[in-house]
């Protein structure tokens, strides 16, 4: 994936949980429908329901803000592991070549 694409899904991720947050859903009975999303902001609500951040009632949608907390956490630490992975390939490489 591009870095114009993951600009884009994370925009998209941001607008869905500002929309929430402002609307002040972050319970089930404050729930409220979204507006209409794009394609890629409907991949990125899927997403985020799948993973139990943002709940789906008949109201509408609520941010359980523990829950994206913890989301996003992961979401940093393996961002971190896969650089750390990515950073000790490189330097082997380079130590290879000087060897």
């Amino acid at each position: 994936m591009g870095a114009p694409a993951i600009v884009l899904l994370q925009r998209s991720e941001r607008e869905i949980v500002d929309h929430l947050r402002r609307a002040g859903a972050t319970s089930p009975d404050r729930a409220v429908p979204l507006p209409e999303l794009r394609h890629i902001a409907r991949r990125r609500l899927r997403r985020l329901v799948n993973a139990q951040a943002v709940r789906e009632t008949e109201r509408g949608y609520w941010l359980d803000e523990p829950i994206y907390e913890a989301y996003r956490s992961d979401r940093r630490g393996l961002i971190l592991l896969l650089l750390g992975i990515a950073g000790a390939i490189a330097l082997g490489l380079v130590v290879r070549e000087l060897v």
